[in-house]
């Protein structure tokens, strides 16, 4: 089951005043109704690690897309078997199979998944990662799970292993994307059918993160499976599609923006990154006009504001901020 899996997901492995490449439940954590196209490419070098870094990938050519839509466990239909989901993701391609998720203060945990009729729980999750996640942070974390295929017993063992080892700036074939933060994961695992030892995968992989974006932006991935001992390397590139309207979000921000709640309906809270002084909130409505614009005092650092929406109508809407030496960001909300 791994190996149907893993290949088409682990692109998607993935509150307060912190700094802006500090990855939170509020501005990494999927939730039901996001929704993404990415394109594959070949494999690539993942580039240095580091702070300050800048990896080119604009040259990145697609062999093809995928189409990905986190759901409700509910709406599954077998979330009894996977208590403490709060999202899931349906594997593309196979009907009736899903990978779970639990978000929490604390971490993004992958609790299993169901294919084929075969439930796999993971009595001990496994952290893809931990939160808060900044530059430095290291976790390591043992999963398994107990599971049954075809009428068989089975055992799940494996490790994760993980670290934040870059930041910087991230080109792609759609943009240039500031404020990144690279995570570097190395991870294994082993089936055991019957006690015998029936499936191994290996992965390597490095995934880049823009807090504030509700998932990965691009991975880049090495990876080893082997069934009955008969290894099979896939190397391969993942990245967001340049299409997708989210996306404009992340282009040519120098500074970084958090909102919530999402959806909003009567206040929503900023957080963005300042370097004190004079800023002006504008906002936008789908079709780019100005509904809204004021000049705004800001204090140097992670600045919070509370901006009033009740006059706003329900729908997309963007905000730019702009400060004084000319930076900006831009950041997508919904009204509700």
């Amino acid at each position: 089951m791994k190996s149907n899996v893993t290949l088409v997901l682990s692109f998607f492995l993935l509150r307060g005043a912190l700094p802006a490449q500090t990855l939170t439940q509020a501005n990494s954590a999927p939730v039901p109704g996001d929704s993404y196209t990415v394109q594959r490419g070949s494999y690539v070098e993942q580039g240095n690690a580091g702070t300050s870094q800048t990896w080119d990938h604009s040259d990145l050519v697609s062999l093809g897309a995928t189409s990905f839509t986190y759901v409700t466990p509910a709406s599954t239909g077998v979330s009894s078997s996977f208590p403490g989901s709060t999202v899931a993701l349906p594997v593309p391609g196979i009907p009736g199979s899903y990978v779970f998720y639990n978000s929490a203060s604390t971490g993004f945990f992958q609790l299993g998944a169901r294919q084929t009729g075969t439930t796999l729980f993971y009595n001990n999750a496994e952290t893809l990662f931990p939160y808060p996640c900044s530059y430095g942070t290291t976790w390591t974390d043992d999963f398994g799970s107990n599971y049954t295929s075809g009428g068989q017993s089975a055992v799940r063992t494996g490790t994760i292993n993980g670290e934040a080892d870059g930041t910087g700036t991230l080109i792609l074939p759609f943009g240039t994307v500031e404020n990144v933060i690279r995570i570097h994961v190395v991870e294994f695992s082993e089936d055991v059918l019957s006690g015998v030892p029936y499936f191994t995968y290996a992965s390597d992989h490095y995934v880049f993160y823009k807090p504030g974006f509700r998932g990965p932006i691009l991975g880049i991935y090495q990876t080893t499976s082997a069934t009955f001992g008969t290894p099979t390397e896939v190397n391969y590139t993942q990245w967001v599609d340049g299409a997708d309207v989210s996306v404009q979000d992340l282009l040519d921000n120098s500074i970084g923006i958090d909102v919530f709640p999402v959806p909003a309906t009567n206040e929503l809270n900023v957080l963005f990154s300042s370097q004190g002084g004079a800023v002006d909130f504008t906002v936008m409505d789908a079709q780019g006009r100005i509904v809204h614009q004021e000049n705004r005092g800001a204090s140097s650092g992670v600045d919070r504001q509370v901006l009033d929406v009740r006059t706003l109508s329900s729908g997309v809407y963007h905000l730019r901020i702009t400060a004084r030496n000319g930076d900006q960001g831009l950041r997508r909300f919904v009204v509700e």
